[in-house]
C-alpha cells in the first residue's frame, strides 16, 4: 500500500486502525516535548525526507509539527498477541491473497 502525502499527515505511524507504533511517547513529558519540538519547527526547514513517509514540504510540515505535538497524550501502543496474528491469517485465508 502506497499512502498519499495527505494521508500520511493523518496516520503517522499508523499500521491499522487506531493503532500508532510510538513506544516512546509515553516517557515524553509533554512540556519538554514541545519545547524541542518548537525549537525544531523554528529552523528554517523547507523539506523532510522520511524513510517511512514521502517527503513534507510546504504547509505540510506545519501541520506535521501539530500532530507531533499531539504525541504525548497519545494512547500507548500495545504489542500484538498471537490474537491478532490469527484473526490476520483467518481474514487472508479466504482474501485469494498468496499468503492466504
Amino acid at each position: 500500500m502506497t499512502m498519499t502525502q495527505p494521508e500520511v499527515l493523518t496516520k503517522p505511524y499508523q499500521i491499522a486502525p487506531d493503532v500508532f507504533v510510538l513506544p516512546f511517547q509515553q516517557f515524553a513529558p509533554p512540556v519538554g516535548f514541545h519545547a524541542e519540538v518548537d525549537r525544531i519547527q523554528s529552523l528554517p526547514i523547507g523539506a523532510i525526507a522520511s524513510a517511512h513517509t514521502p517527503a513534507i514540504r510546504g504547509g505540510a510540515i506545519a501541520r506535521s509539527f501539530g500532530l507531533l505535538r499531539g504525541l504525548p497524550d497519545a494512547e500507548p501502543w500495545a504489542p500484538y498477541t498471537q490474537a491478532d496474528l490469527d484473526s490476520w491469517v483467518a481474514a487472508m485465508a479466504g482474501s485469494g491473497h498468496p499468503a492466504g
